[in-house]
């Protein structure tokens, strides 16, 4: 709180003019101004007949103002509640900027709260709004300056990560439209340590023009995501899906075989991924399928029979509760017949990818994730999550070289559970390394050689099924982390961390890029 005394010193008239204001909004009154000028600064309580007066002005310094006369006496009354003047939107301003070094997600809404309760005020919304835009500008600078350093921005990023996928599309106005990041060390990293499986979304940006973040992200062998690219779009089409896609085609091209997609088949995205990765295996989020199939079918019923048709790894398990679903409803058989060519049951999955994954859970955790970054400026929004992925690839990095032995931890207490919980099967040999595994419902064949299990789930996931668990802790001699696929051992997660991600100097310390024109804001601005 500003220290109101005769004799008080401040550096200059306008820092004594915050502290007045401060100390008229921490002692709830107004004042009126009788001189404010550069040398002198006298006011009085807004209050007929109430004493309270200051008056302050330069020392023989010209610069330096000091309290010179003051009457601390107030006989009025507290009128912040009729709405205080004194609160300006540059003050909001100046307040906020502290709250959002803090919590930089922080809207409005809230802050208006807190702000009130903190200064017993009553603030109009579009003030705090507008505070908040300033005190953003203050921290980043204007919104529209940023994407004059889009090209320096690829510059920095090529150079301090050689190998990277770096890339912006302009208008024919030149001004700025797409920006995208793949990073070499996410790219190698999931070519070398991760399973050809990664999760599309995108996300709404919050800043002030309007956008969508493009993402793809997979997963480690310790079920961690992975940030894989990430990308800057007008709008989420057919067209900026495909833009976004071949980026992402030219960095990871040793990795398309094989390859399989988890989405929400958001607009455009279908036929993109038809486009660029006609090959590869486009999953539905079952989340987001249902969503879709409850508006017509809701119910209990139907949401345990779904699940249960995406669980099952094989087509006699998902026929099973198909038929279940048939008897219950035809409509809702007929509207899952409708979208039979979607991938969205545990069944259809190939086993290349290793993943058993039914929604598109880790897309979603990276949106989460850099939540806070999506309400900055073209550049800072950028640097913000390579920084993020770089600390992030850093720390997993040091945590696998602390890991001994040979699965990575989630695994290994997989490994442990399976085997502890085998149930009540009886193994009869057929060889060595074939068996029949007969069971209280039924009887699967597993082949230790080719590592599969007729129910498929060791297949699709890459992880013994309890069918193998049982075999293969039956047989003497035999170490079941062997019949783990290698996507879960540690020098699998060692390697998707190898490379580290390249730090890079503030954007004050950039060279510039000579260019024949500016790179403008997007045509598309918050209203």
């Amino acid at each position: 709180m500003p220290v109101m005394e005769v004799g008080t010193q401040f550096s200059n008239v306008s820092e004594f003019r915050n502290a007045l204001r401060q100390h008229c909004i921490l002692n709830e009154f107004v004042v009126n101004y009788i001189k404010n000028d550069k040398v002198r600064v006298t006011t009085q309580c807004q209050i007929r007949d109430c004493p309270w007066r200051i008056h302050a002005s330069v020392t023989q310094d010209k610069v330096t103002f000091e309290v010179k006369n003051l009457m601390k006496e107030h006989t009025c009354t507290s009128i912040n509640k009729v709405g205080n003047e004194m609160a300006s939107s540059g003050w909001l301003s100046s307040m906020i900027v502290s709250i959002l070094h803090k919590t930089p997600e922080l809207g409005a809404s809230k802050m208006k709260m807190e702000i009130e309760q903190k200064y017993n005020l009553s603030l109009p919304y579009g003030r705090v709004l507008a505070a908040r835009g300033k005190a953003v500008e203050l921290i980043h600078g204007k919104a529209s300056d940023s994407f004059r350093l889009v090209p320096e921005l690829q510059q920095q990023l090529m150079q301090s990560n050689p190998g990277s996928i770096v890339k912006y599309l302009l208008d024919v106005d030149h001004s700025f439209m797409r920006f995208f990041v793949c990073l070499y060390a996410c790219s190698q990293g999931f070519i070398s340590g991760c399973r050809p499986f990664f999760g599309l979304d995108g996300c709404h940006l919050k800043g002030r023009y309007k956008g969508i973040l493009l993402s793809a992200t997979s997963l480690d062998g310790n079920g961690n995501l992975f940030p894989l690219a990430f990308a800057v779009v007008e709008s989420e089409s057919r067209e900026t899906w495909k833009w976004f896609l071949e980026g992402l085609h030219e960095a990871i091209v040793g990795m398309v075989e094989g390859l399989a997609l988890m989405s929400d088949r958001d607009k455009g995205l279908e036929a993109a991924v038809l486009i660029v990765f006609p090959m590869a295996e486009h999953r539905t989020c079952v989340r987001h399928l249902y969503k879709n199939f409850k508006k017509k079918h809701p119910g209990e019923l139907f949401e345990r029979l779904i699940w249960l048709c995406a669980n099952s790894y094989n087509l006699v398990a998902f026929e099973s509760h198909m038929m279940e679903i048939r008897t219950a409803s035809a409509s809702a058989a007929a509207y899952l017949d409708a979208i039979k060519d979607q991938v969205w049951s545990r069944h259809q999955f190939r086993t290349a990818a290793m993943s058993h994954y039914l929604t598109n859970n880790i897309s979603e955790s990276f949106n989460a994730w850099i939540n806070k970054a999506r309400q900055l400026h073209i550049v800072e929004l950028v640097d913000t999550i390579r920084g993020m992925i770089m600390v992030r690839m850093n720390h997993r990095r040091c945590l696998g070289k602390k890991w001994k032995g040979k699965l990575v931890p989630k695994a290994f207490r997989y490994v442990q559970q399976i085997c502890k919980e085998k149930g009540s099967y009886i193994v009869r040999r057929s060889s060595d390394m074939k068996a029949e595994v007969v069971g209280p419902y039924h009887t699967c064949v597993v082949n230790l050689e080719d590592k599969t299990c007729s129910c498929r789930a060791w297949q699709v996931s890459g992880l013994p099924c309890e069918h193998a668990a049982t075999f293969i802790t039956s047989v003497r001699g035999l170490d079941i982390s062997d019949f783990v696929d290698d996507c879960y051992s540690v020098q699998k997660f060692r390697s998707a961390y190898a490379i580290p991600v390249g730090a890079m100097p503030g954007k004050e310390l950039w060279h510039r890029v000579k260019l024949p024109f500016v790179v403008g804001p997007p045509k598309t601005i918050r209203p």
